[in-house]
């Protein structure tokens, strides 16, 4: 997105969560609110405990208790879920074809039909699929309809990545990667057909695909327009154990994220599988600062977590540290290659300070250490993505916590 700096207007205040949002340009052709925090449980879940918490606005869920159709849930129980202000959205893998679901035929073990590939040595009961091939993507398809007929708000679509194992692992279909963002394109036809235009459409992981050689260019611009969200796993820990495994941030992955998606005004749901409270911590405030929704869990997501709510600056009331007034921020004109110049205003003494920028999502924009000095003083601040016309949120913290939040308004 190419933009071109004009005047910047000055709005020094304490921050309220009142703020105007940006309309994003992801998704349907609607304004679907951004999630304030989200939740992920795909067994064992009860429709009452997610209804009654008051942690998270977005969950995602399977359809069914059971994974097969006699567990499905009520209308009344998804009802009960979006009467309490959240979005329900339904568990969907595109990728695979699991055993327990109501579409299997017991007769495929001996007899499979051309589209059903080997099973999942990770995942036993789970097989790769031919999904270009009619036949699944026509199971995907009623699925999908029943699902709408339930209640559900939208999809969150798993094994995008699935193409990865056609394409290279078992090249039997160089075109994968192209015929997997084919099939999530006709996936969000079908889904708002069924649904209307306000259901949300969220693949899991998979971000590389509109990178990818028969991807790149107007197909992958059709995807990332037809998407709301983008589900991401062990994007900061990575290893061998099922939970909290070692710090180990996946930069590539986090790139493509930042080039590709965040600009675009696409939600990043991120989930860790951790239970030390150090480590969510310390992944709270990481995908904090990129712009994620964090959601932390174990790998079975048979139990409901409390959601991380990504807000970047204290609630009303929590006045920081006694210093209201004492430091105030406001942009200088001339935002140039992602670069805002900062005039600051201080009455404390001389402090080592780090500035951190959001916009009215609790996006992290960029953060920049300085020394502020009483009076007045300067600092540049690098942006992570282009800015467009929009309010955005300050925070200057030091080690011993927050002190002073502010807005500004940036006009393009």
């Amino acid at each position: 997105m190419k933009t071109r700096a004009l005047p910047v207007l000055a709005m020094t205040a304490i921050f309220a969560f009142g703020c105007e949002e940006p309309v994003s340009t992801s998704g349907s052709e609607t304004s679907s609110a951004a999630p304030v925090a989200w939740a992920y449980q795909l067994q064992d879940t009860d429709p009452e405990r997610v209804a009654a918490n008051q942690t998270f606005d977005w969950i995602v869920m399977d359809a069914s208790a059971t994974g097969g159709p006699d567990g499905a849930y009520s209308v009344a129980q998804v009802e009960s879920i979006s009467s309490s202000g959240k979005r329900p959205i339904c568990y969907l893998s595109i990728g695979e074809a699991e055993e327990y679901r109501g579409y299997w035929d017991p007769a495929w073990n001996t007899n499979p039909p051309s589209w059903l590939g080997p099973e999942n040595p990770d995942w036993p009961g789970n097989y790769k699929v031919r999904f270009w091939e009619p036949g699944w993507q026509q199971i995907i398809f009623d699925r999908i309809r029943a699902i709408t007929a339930q209640g559900f708000q939208g999809l969150y679509l798993d094994i995008v990545d699935g193409y990865y194992y056609w394409s290279v692992e078992n090249p039997e279909n160089t075109m994968a990667d192209r015929d997997m963002a084919q099939f999530v394109l006709a996936i969000g036809d079908t889904l708002r057909e069924y649904g209307g235009i306000d259901q949300l459409l969220v693949p899991q992981n998979g971000e590389y695909i509109v990178v990818e050689s028969h991807v790149a260019g107007a197909l992958a611009e059709q995807y990332l327009s037809t998407i709301d969200a983008i589900g991401i796993e062990d994007i900061f820990y990575y290893g061998e154990a099922d939970e909290n495994n070692p710090w180990s941030p996946d930069t590539g992955r986090q790139q493509v994220l930042a080039d590709e998606f965040l600009p675009r005004g696409i939600e990043v749901l991120s989930v860790e599988y951790l239970t030390v409270p150090t480590l969510i911590e310390q992944y709270r405030q990481a995908a904090w600062d990129r712009g994620y929704h964090p959601y932390a869990s174990v790998r079975a997501l048979d139990v409901l977590t409390d959601g991380l709510p990504s807000e970047p600056v204290s609630a009303a009331g929590d006045e920081p540290l006694g210093f209201p007034t004492s430091l105030t921020i406001h942009p200088m004109p001339g935002l140039q290659d992602r670069t805002l110049s900062l005039a600051i205003h201080s009455e404390l003494p001389p402090t080592q300070v780090r500035i951190r920028l959001f916009d009215v999502r609790g996006h992290a924009l960029g953060m920049q250490e300085s020394v502020l000095s009483p009076g007045e003083s300067t600092a540049q601040l690098h942006l992570e993505r282009p800015l467009s016309s929009s309010v955005l949120l300050y925070r200057v913290e030091s080690d011993s916590g927050t002190l002073a939040t502010g807005k500004f308004l940036v006009v393009k």
